[in-house]
C-alpha cells in the first residue's frame, strides 16, 4: 500500500510542469484500490489550466479548490517545494496515519499528521 501511495503521489506531481500566472491553481484527487490521495498546487509559477491538464491527463479529478480536510489522516509537502511551486499531498481514511507517513517519507517529503 505504501508503494502504491508513493507511486500515485509521484505520478501526479511529475505529470505537471510549472509555468504561468500566480495561484490559486487547485488540486487533483486520485483514488485507486480503496485509497484516496489529493495533491494541492500553489505558487507563483503554476496555473489552473496546467494543473487541470496534468490531473485529468493522469486519470485524476481536478478541483479549483484546495484538497478537502474531511477524513484526512495526514499531509505531505513534497520535496523541491519553492515559492514558485509547492505541492502538498493529502491522504484520507481508510488509510492510517502510519501508511500516509510511510508514503510521504518514501518520496522524501515532510509529513504532518492531519
Amino acid at each position: 500500500m505504501k508503494k502504491f501511495l508513493a507511486l500515485v503521489t509521484l505520478m501526479i506531481a511529475s505529470s505537471l510542469a510549472a509555468c504561468g500566472a500566480p495561484p490559486p491553481a487547485g488540486s487533483c484527487s486520485v483514488g485507486m484500490a480503496g485509497a484516496m490521495s489529493c495533491i494541492s498546487y500553489t505558487g507563483s509559477s503554476v496555473t489552473m489550466s496546467i494543473v487541470q491538464q496534468g490531473c485529468t491527463g493522469g486519470g485524476g479529478t481536478y478541483q479549483s479548490t484546495d484538497c478537502p480536510t474531511a477524513n484526512r489522516v495526514g499531509r505531505c509537502t513534497l520535496p523541491g517545494s519553492t515559492a514558485q511551486l509547492t505541492q502538498t499531498a493529502a491522504y484520507y481514511a481508510p488509510l492510517t496515519t502510519a501508511d500516509a507517513m510511510g508514503a510521504c517519507t518514501s518520496v522524501m517529503g515532510t509529513f504532518v499528521a492531519n
